[in-house]
């Protein structure tokens, strides 16, 4: 794995409604917290199920950026 495989992903808290797309999508990056979908803090493998994840989000609050 080099460095360019590596994103950081973060929910915007302010723009998620709780839908659940995203551990649905991907249980292995995302869990549901209060009612608010949740990103690890870390760096983490980009893989095909997070990019779905993010594009899947009904409200576009799943944001990633190479790490």
């Amino acid at each position: 794995m080099s460095d360019s495989d590596m994103v950081q992903v973060r929910v915007d808290e302010e723009v998620c409604v709780g839908s659940g797309t995203c551990v649905m999508v991907d249980p292995a990056h995302f869990t549901l917290v209060d009612g608010k979908g949740r990103a690890p803090g870390e760096p983490v493998e980009r893989t095909e199920d997070l990019e779905d994840a993010v594009l899947d989000c009904p409200v576009q609050a799943i944001l990633s950026a190479r790490a």
